[in-house]
């Protein structure tokens, strides 16, 4: 599920995070509040946090499990150039988390 934001709501989507689930929490700096907080209660509450953003040093590498760096470029005060390959590496993830799934039913037949 998306946690998008859209009207605000982003703490209220927040709280249907459950066990069982995994957040993927993307940030650049500077780091969204709400994604930091989020990422922080996730870790309470015993969920794996995959991290991308652009730092080791990111405050969103303290609740991650998995951090993964996304170098990010400006260019005459344009910060787009990083969208590119964060959306390879989440096409990545995702695209690897369906075959482990496939692997998984094909083992259990």
């Amino acid at each position: 599920m998306l946690l998008d934001s859209v009207g605000g709501m982003f703490a209220e989507q927040g709280k249907t995070v459950r066990e069982g689930d995994v957040l993927l929490a993307i940030s650049f700096s500077p780091y969204a509040n709400e994604v930091l907080k989020l990422a922080g209660n996730a870790q309470e509450m015993r969920i794996p946090v995959i991290v991308i953003t652009d730092s080791i040093l990111s405050p969103l590498g303290l609740f991650s499990d998995v951090c993964l760096e996304v170098k990010e470029t400006e260019v005459f005060g344009f910060r787009g150039v990083v969208l590119g390959a964060l959306m390879c590496l989440a096409l990545s993830l995702v695209v690897e988390l369906g075959r482990q799934i496939e692997q998984q039913k094909k083992e259990v037949k």
